[in-house]
């Protein structure tokens, strides 16, 4: 049977991805839910975001596909697009919150509150869907001609191309600042890493001073390394598998109809799925399997003592990876 994407073989190839895709968004909402009192709301929240973003995403995918192609699909698409850069806009204020947290403590601290947090998320959700539904509401973007479904970047009409070029600006603007973001944490951590110093944050602030205080990036712990190393695959993988999709937007506007343009298409598609069914696994179960600090039923009752210590000599405790600095115990 021909691999076509009207064909029965294709369509189950397409289904895998999404459904385990699926089940570990569900998981990770799951575990997100029974763990939330024990680990950092801030985290906690943008998790949250995340797993729900990409489980409609996914669930969206995973039903148009055996969709017979109408105007009404077309729209659906469209609608669901928001929800795949979604996940970027997510990834985006992550990686800016860990970006604060970690290089800027002082000022995470005082102004970086959960419901900054919320009203970020939603003012950068706002501006992406508004951007990507200009299709439904104005003029600008292809998504539907001679009853198809056709892709924006393939835009042949002014006002399309002004759309898809403005999708790409976006776009690439969010892996950059992801990337950026993620990049000087590991730098600032690594070049830092080998002095053995009191991290400047676990000091009270009554007892410091203006020079300490602009001098804090010179103090860094193991936790905060491991940390780091986490959120720079994150970031690669976010960048690795999403850029190529920004890409192919000016390369469509050059020659969409060659060989060459296929193929990239088909690489790109397959590492977007990638991501979406990889990153559930890797956002929450990693921090739980980090360092051996993944609970399993069968494990002993030493072993569960043990991990819940969290000893110093099996590594660093997942949740101080997730917890925002603070300078007393109390969480803001």
């Amino acid at each position: 049977m021909e691999n076509t994407p009207d064909s029965l073989m294709y369509k189950l190839i397409l289904t895998v991805p999404f459904v385990i895709g699926v089940a570990g968004n569900i998981a990770a909402l799951c575990i997100l839910y029974y763990t939330a009192k024990r680990r950092n709301a801030k985290h906690v929240l943008l998790l949250r975001f995340l797993a729900a973003n990409d489980l409609v995403s996914e669930m969206g995918m995973l039903t148009i596909i055996y969709l017979p192609v109408s105007y009404s699909k077309c729209v659906v698409v469209v609608l669901l697009r928001a929800f795949g850069l979604g996940s970027g806009c997510v990834a985006f204020v992550m990686a800016v919150e860990r970006w604060l947290a970690l290089t800027k403590p002082f000022f995470y601290q005082q102004h970086v509150t959960y419901w900054v947090l919320v009203r970020a998320v939603a003012a950068i959700w706002l501006i992406e869907v508004l951007i990507t539904y200009l299709p439904l509401y104005t003029n600008y973007g292809l998504f539907y001609e001679n009853g198809q479904c056709k892709k924006y970047r393939e835009a042949e009409k002014k006002e399309d191309i002004i759309y898809a070029y403005l999708f790409f600006t976006f776009g690439v603007t969010i892996c950059v600042v992801i990337a950026y973001c993620n990049t000087m944490v590991f730098w600032e951590l690594s070049k830092l890493g080998s002095r053995r110093k009191q991290l400047v944050r676990r000091t009270s602030r009554s007892t410091m001073n203006n020079s300490r205080i602009e001098n804090c990036r010179e103090y860094a712990t193991s936790e905060e390394r491991a940390f780091a190393t986490v959120m720079a695959f994150l970031g690669i993988m976010f960048v690795v598998c999403w850029l190529p999709q920004m890409i192919l937007i000016p390369i469509a506007q050059l020659e969409y109809k060659g060989k060459m343009y296929g193929i990239l298409s088909k690489i790109a598609n397959a590492l977007l799925a990638i991501y979406f069914t990889v990153d559930p696994y890797v956002y929450v179960f990693k921090h739980y399997i980090d360092r051996r600090k993944f609970r399993l039923p069968f494990k002993s009752k030493r072993s569960s003592s043990s991990t819940a210590h969290g000893s110093t000599a099996g590594g660093t405790p997942t949740t101080v990876l997730l917890s925002a600095p603070s300078f007393t115990a109390t969480n803001v």
